[in-house]
């Protein structure tokens, strides 16, 4: 009987264990779409070299020497961390965090939540441009892709003269973080991370 008692509750547990696995992965999967949201407000025409107004989520710099942590969670001993509210709570910001252990409260992300699957999923997205300063892309400022070399095609090797060209071209575009926090069914959290060059 003990036995039998023993396999039951093994059962119980191993299901529920399944199904919170189960609900992590449908919030993970759910970022898909706010990341994709995200991008289309990249693509909207905003001006991409200052912060965006409240309620986009967007940010044109993240300061040298500012630590921010996006989850609450990277760095929870460094009390000079910078948190993002993602619950948007005016009366109680950043309340997933310990009182002291961060510096602010100073990034909102997107609002309305997106809602996925039938409300089953709450998102929301922040944009971090990869910039140390606001303003229009200069010298060490913003990220950069780094500059190709020569490559040899058609058979040839390089410095032959055989099948050689130059630089292969490379989108000067610029570097953005899209960090996405899922709330899924039975409380479940995921959060992903997307960089993007436009």
């Amino acid at each position: 009987m003990i036995a039998a008692v023993a396999l039951v509750r093994s059962v119980d547990s191993s299901a529920k264990i399944l199904g919170n696995i189960a609900f992590q992965k449908d919030a993970t999967v759910s970022a898909e779409r706010a990341t994709q949201s995200a991008i289309v407000y990249l693509r909207s025409g905003a001006d991409l070299t200052v912060n965006g107004a409240d309620k986009t989520g967007y940010y044109a710099s993240t300061p040298a020497g500012v630590n921010v942590d996006v989850t609450g969670y990277q760095t929870p001993t460094d009390a000079t961390r910078q948190l993002v509210d993602w619950d948007r709570d005016a009366n109680s910001p950043c309340s997933y965090a310990s009182a002291g252990t961060y510096a602010s409260c100073a990034y909102s992300p997107s609002d309305p939540a997106i809602i996925v699957n039938g409300n089953a999923n709450s998102a929301r997205y922040v944009i971090f441009r990869v910039c140390q300063a606001a303003g229009a892309t200069t010298g060490n400022n913003c990220a950069q892709p780094l500059v190709g070399a020569k490559v040899a095609t058609g058979g040839g090797a390089v410095g032959d003269g055989q099948g050689e060209k130059g630089p292969p071209t490379l989108s000067q575009g610029q570097y953005y973080r899209i960090v996405v926090r899922v709330i899924g069914a039975r409380d479940a959290v995921s959060f992903t991370e997307t960089i993007v060059q436009y």
